[in-house]
């Protein structure tokens, strides 16, 4: 009977740290994929801020000429003005 009792010992305990080596082995996995997904996130946010920043370009420009425009129209009221 302590023949059966320490087989019994010895599958339980090689159960336990072939469990612990396949819990760590997928909490690494885990870890990478997590890291992945990190990194594809900022990538993506990354791109999100450089449409953004050409985006405000493009209102700083509209103001521009927003005001090139009404510029002009005071120019062709002058110049009407001074056609009369």
């Amino acid at each position: 009977m302590t023949e059966a009792i320490i087989v019994a010992i010895i599958t339980a305990g090689a159960s336990i740290v072939c469990q612990l080596i396949i819990a760590n082995k997928g909490k690494k996995e885990r870890i990478a994929e997590e890291a992945k997904k990190d990194q594809e996130l900022k990538d993506k946010l990354k791109a999100i801020e450089d449409k953004l920043d050409v985006h405000n370009g493009y209102a700083a420009k509209l103001s521009a000429i927003s005001e090139a425009i009404v510029a002009l129209q005071k120019d062709i009221e002058w110049i009407r003005e001074g056609a009369r």
